[in-house]
């Protein structure tokens, strides 16, 4: 609270001019979004069944908004024509969406050396994320009972968790994560295409490109 307090007493500073009301307008907005999603995520714990297209509104809602709005922000800080700020949100929504699915790739596909933490966390707790996801969708009603008694349990015990990852190489999930992260950050990077300035253009470029290679 304290913090977000800091944050308007800094952005009121200059509140006279046009463009600091766009950029607390464009704050606030940002906040009731990351909100909205983090509101969401604790309704998914509740719910038995949640779809992959819902998972994806809670992330553009979350992880993808909070990238967005610091994208805009800074548009709008660096006096970027209108054009340029939309062409920067539209990068920071997309790379925002494919750092969410990053995460959620990286908790089982990690080691615990570079992550600093039990790899299969998300199982554990029993999160639906995209791969969990995903995973019921391709998954036969056997596959599916296994993968249901995670939401039942409300999770997994630490020494299931290679046979869960197991399962999740069978379905080919883990790939088809990093099939979506690509795709989205190859989108984001051909939208910094309407870019004038190449060094801001090398900059983003360089930004999405180390999303895809983290390893933590």
């Amino acid at each position: 609270d304290s913090l977000l307090s800091i944050a308007y007493e800094y952005l009121l500073k200059d509140a006279k001019s046009e463009r600091s009301h766009k950029i607390i307008d464009t704050f606030n907005d940002g906040l009731i979004k990351v909100c909205e999603g983090q509101s969401l995520d604790k309704e998914f714990e509740l719910k038995k069944v949640v779809t992959l297209s819902e998972y994806l509104v809670m992330i553009k809602k979350k992880t993808a908004a909070l990238a967005e709005m610091c994208c805009r922000i800074g548009a709008l800080i660096g006096n970027g024509s209108d054009e340029e700020i939309e062409v920067l949100a539209n990068f920071g929504s997309k790379i925002g969406i494919a750092f969410q699915i990053q995460d959620d790739l990286l908790d089982i596909a990690g080691t615990e050396a570079e992550l600093g933490k039990v790899i299969g966390g998300d199982l554990v707790e029993g999160k639906k994320t995209f791969l969990f996801l995903k995973a019921l969708e391709k998954a036969n009603s056997n596959q599916k009972k296994k993968l249901n008694r995670v939401i039942i349990n409300k999770g997994i015990k630490h020494s299931e968790i290679d046979e869960y990852k197991k399962l999740y190489e069978k379905l080919g999930v883990i790939t088809d994560a990093q099939k979506e992260i690509v795709k989205y950050s190859k989108s984001a990077i051909k939208g910094l295409e309407k870019l004038t300035n190449v060094e801001d253009k090398e900059i983003f470029t360089w930004l999405a490109n180390s999303l895809i290679k983290r390893n933590k």
